[in-house]
């Protein structure tokens, strides 16, 4: 499809996407996103990101999945060094690593320490230098449930419990042990306290439905802070709800929660992206349904602002917002599977215009969705550079890369031997002036018998892509350039 009115036309960049290090790799598959921060105080950004396998296997009936005791350290917690491409540590996680990791400074060393949520109740808090654990939520403190839910992506607070340590705000839900269709549980918005990782607060999600969400914080116009985060599943309806984070310490959330968008067949698995769109001074709200939907809120009156929906697509991610003028027109771009989970027999990725929902361009693919579109502006005229992803079938037989360069409409491609199911970043964690392509992915080994987790290994790849850095990216990693949702 012809792309219109994106920038003038200029030589599209040409990454090498040539590795910088050789690969590092290790035992299980990766379904995290890498997140940076100085751990061994060499001034170089680090990355860490997770790894695992989710232990839910067939039980003796069919209304029912259990959880095995294979492998018997389900994931880990892995820091590579920045600057020498090697294993700073790696820290066993007690279920599936595979949120996005967030960093803070919890035991007041002056070294940010690595917070990751994952399957099987796993929420905990690991010393930033070594790895070492410095608490582990329990999830029975949370919510008494049939069996350990999932703990997602957090966001990290201000001290609200007044012990001198940043707390944090996340969705405890998803129970792995029912089967698609079947009757769920409601998920719970918790906030946890920094200091020792205890609940200090939780509410249950306001329709009851399930959650599978990694919530957003930002702040309103008139200062307050507010927490956005969606309800549903693959087969379970939900909406998009957002609430003052007082509430959550007054005990006013149930009195005060905002319902953004209709309830719809399936549910908001994919985090909001905040952006300012209207010129008001008070941002916006861009939410992408598991049901095909792509709706942009008024973030000052709660209004649908427009809306896009495809029927027979479905995604768990965010769009990602994207320069395309160089004057600062704001474009969103988003990938989805075709198909209903799990099974997906194509991939279509499109950029909109983001004040009208006017489609700028498409292109589809025979794959499987792989991780979340990126946004860089590789060559300085002021339009990002677009990169999006595939898997190709089969399924554990390689990623593809794509990068789009809006002017010219041209679309380059490299293939990768391993899956990019997680979404990669674009930086310089070595301040080299170039930019990376930096990302864990997985790939099977070859087995006589049909593998398991014994034949699974992720690969940690870092690509050239010949580019200066750009002071500011726009939207370089999951969940935006600074992993908060939010588009500055």
């Amino acid at each position: 499809m012809a792309l219109a009115g994106c920038g003038n036309a200029s030589a599209p960049p040409a990454p090498t996407f040539e590795e910088l290090f050789p690969p590092v790799e290790g035992d299980l598959m990766t379904n995290s996103s890498p997140a940076f921060a100085d751990l061994d105080g060499d001034g170089t950004a680090d990355i860490v990101f997770g790894t695992g396998v989710d232990r839910v296997r067939p039980g003796p009936t069919r209304d029912r999945y259990v959880f095995v005791s294979e492998p018997e350290v389900p994931g880990y917690v892995v820091a590579i060094s920045g600057a020498a491409n090697e294993i700073l540590w790696r820290a066993p996680h007690p279920g599936e690593a595979f949120t996005y990791p967030r960093f803070v400074d919890l035991n007041g060393d002056g070294t940010p320490d690595v917070v990751m949520g994952g399957r099987e109740g796993a929420f905990g808090a690991y010393n930033g230098k070594d790895g070492s654990l410095l608490w582990r939520t329990d999830p029975s403190r949370v919510a008494r449930t049939p069996v350990p839910y999932n703990f997602f992506t957090p966001a990290i607070l201000p001290d609200l419990t007044g012990d001198g340590v940043a707390d944090l705000l996340v969705v405890y839900g998803g129970d792995d042990t029912r089967p698609p269709g079947t009757p769920r549980e409601p998920g719970y918005v918790t906030l946890i306290s920094g200091a020792d990782g205890n609940p200090v607060a939780a509410f249950p999600t306001p329709d009851g439905a399930e959650s599978y969400s990694s919530v957003v914080v930002y702040d309103r116009g008139d200062g307050s802070s507010w927490v956005v985060f969606g309800t549903g599943g693959e087969t379970h309806g939900g909406a998009a709800y957002r609430a003052p984070v007082a509430s959550l310490l007054d005990g006013t959330f149930s009195e005060r929660v905002e319902r953004l968008i209709e309830p719809g067949k399936k549910g908001v698995i994919a985090p909001a992206t905040v952006v300012e769109l209207t010129g008001d001074g008070e941002a916006d709200l861009a939410i992408s349904t598991f049901d095909g939907r792509l709706i942009v809120v008024d973030g000052a009156t709660g209004r649908t602002l427009w809306e896009r929906r495809v029927e027979g697509e479905e995604t768990y991610h965010q769009p990602a917002v994207v320069r395309i003028t160089p004057d600062g027109r704001l474009g969103l771009f988003l990938s989805r599977g075709i198909g209903t989970f799990p099974r997906y027999v194509a991939t279509v990725h499109r950029l909109y215009d983001a004040r009208d929902g006017r489609l700028l361009y498409e292109h589809r693919d025979g794959f499987f969705p792989g991780g979340a579109p990126l946004a860089v502006d590789l060559d300085g005229d002021g339009v990002d550079e677009v990169f999006f992803f595939s898997i190709r079938f089969p399924i554990a037989h390689g990623g593809r890369i794509y990068m789009l360069h809006l002017p010219t409409r041209t679309l380059a491609t490299h293939d990768l031997p391993s899956n990019l199911g997680s979404t990669p970043a674009i930086a310089d964690p070595r301040r080299s002036g170039r930019l990376e392509l930096i990302g864990p992915s997985w790939y099977v080994l070859e087995s006589e018998g049909p593998p398991d987790w014994r034949h699974m290994r992720w690969n940690f790849y870092r690509l050239d892509l010949g580019a200066r850095t750009p002071r500011q990216p726009s939207w370089a990693a999951y969940m935006g350039t600074a992993g908060d949702g939010i588009f500055r």
